[in-house]
């Protein structure tokens, strides 16, 4: 029974550490036994064999993990550092930059939760490759939206931390923000309380007006592009669609996210 478990268990693991779950998630969803936390971790170390990793050469990113977060730590920098080409890898460590998992797939690319092995903070690092930006003649986009993340401050914004070039990439570094978005809320909540609705819009409206005020229009709000931080306050993210207009400027494109807009849009 355990021969025929055991790569069906380690398939739902890989995908959900490509999902970005954390350990302790895990041995939440597998709890239907007290033998549930083991079978994950003998998947763990079986990849690690079949790799060829030596778990007591890789440190820990944390002092305070356990034997088990320490194999799925090392697992999960494994498993998400095949999905970033070499030469991303190659960037981002002349960098002094480490990858520990991927956020969120863009539009133009992947959205990285990365280690700043300077400063040894957690960010999220958006990666755009130059040559996509090029094929779609978004560069100017691609400077506004560093221009305009750099000229506000906002308790609900997410804050812009460094932004550099590679030879063949554009980084953009952001605050990390470890409680996903409203949309995750949403949908494994499936109930949230009108006191806490009420909250949300408060802080979406101060800084919705905040923006507007400054003349600029965000262009893509939705719920996957809501953060929320640690004390649950909402930090409004990706300006890649946002524009700055003068008083009486007008911008008439298209654009956004197709399942947010009305019919009227898209006919």
């Amino acid at each position: 029974m355990r021969r025929t478990l055991q790569p069906t268990l380690a398939a739902q693991v890989v995908q959900l550490i490509q999902d970005g779950t954390s350990m302790r998630a895990v041995a939440r969803r597998f709890a239907v036994s007290d033998n549930a936390r083991p079978h994950v971790a003998r998947v763990c170390q079986q990849f690690l064999q079949d790799e060829g990793i030596e778990a007591m050469d890789w440190p820990a990113h944390s002092p305070d993990l356990n034997p088990i977060e320490h194999i799925w730590d090392i697992m999960s920098r494994t498993i998400n550092q095949r999905h970033v080409a070499p030469q991303t890898l190659q960037e981002l460590e002349d960098a002094l930059v480490q990858i520990l998992g991927c956020v969120a797939k863009g539009s133009l690319g992947p959205v990285l939760k990365v280690l700043n092995c300077t400063e040894q903070k957690i960010f999220a690092l958006k990666v755009l490759p130059k040559g996509e930006i090029l094929r779609r003649n978004t560069l100017k986009q691609c400077k506004e939206e560093v221009s305009i993340q750099r000229q506000v401050k906002h308790p609900f914004i997410q804050c812009l931390g460094e932004s550099w070039q590679g030879q063949r990439h554009l980084f953009i570094m952001c605050n990390y923000c470890s409680y996903g978005d409203l949309y995750s809320l949403w949908m494994s909540a499936k109930h949230i309380d009108e006191d806490t609705i009420r909250l949300f819009a408060a802080e979406l409206v101060s800084v919705l007006a905040y923006l507007h005020d400054l003349g600029i229009i965000h262009r893509d709000v939705k719920m996957e592009n809501i953060l929320l931080d640690e004390r649950g306050h909402l930090k409004l993210s990706d300006f890649g669609l946002s524009r700055h207009l003068a008083i009486g400027e007008r911008a008439c494109t298209i654009c956004g996210t197709l399942h947010y807009m009305g019919k009227e849009r898209t006919d």
